[in-house]
């Protein structure tokens, strides 16, 4: 009977760092050569089979994943919201012909922008404003770095990883994990 490999603590933090310029914000979820923790963790919990079916059958965008995306752009890199999201003019009448003209130029317009309705662009600017108002706000404010995305190789594991840490101060040595839930 083969022996289970204790690993130690300190060991398991054995990690190379990665520099591997094709992980990028575009294909981040789409890679799976690297495993994140979200993939780790899928893979302990349930059965290598299960894994595998949701590696082959990536999970749809909900609109829940949908809004904390367009969130997360707004507070992280507000520079690149209007690039890749456009806020539908407020109080369209889907059902009259005016209200089917004005969204069909909207969506003529579009590009390869994001629609996102008023409502929730209003909540958004609501909830930033909150943010800001937060008592532990500057914290997020004096990090220096959004979106960076990290690799390297658990050497005791022998496992190629990736994470995406949504602030990191590099002055003061750590990270924010922005929550919209």
């Amino acid at each position: 009977m083969a022996k289970k490999k204790e690993v130690k603590e300190k060991e398991v933090l054995k990690m190379t760092p990665i520099i591997d310029n094709e992980v990028t914000d575009l294909n981040y979820y789409d890679d799976h050569m690297y495993m994140t923790n979200s993939t780790l963790k899928m893979f302990i919990d349930k059965c290598p089979r299960a894994f595998q079916h949701v590696l082959d059958n990536p999970i749809k965008e909900t609109a829940a994943m949908k809004f904390g995306s367009a969130f997360h752009m707004y507070i992280l890199e507000p520079g690149q919201f209007d690039k890749h999201y456009a806020v539908e003019p407020d109080g369209i009448d889907r059902r009259t012909t005016l209200g089917k003209a004005t969204l069909l130029q909207f969506n003529e317009l579009l590009g390869n922008r994001i629609a996102i309705s008023h409502k929730d662009y209003s909540l958004i600017v609501s909830m930033a404003m909150q943010l800001t108002d937060n008592k532990h706000y500057s914290l997020l404010d004096s990090c220096t770095q959004f979106e960076k995305i990290y690799l390297w190789k658990n050497e005791v594991l022998d496992i190629l990883c990736k994470g995406k840490l949504d602030a990191v101060n590099t002055r003061d040595k750590y990270i924010v994990d922005l929550k919209t839930t």
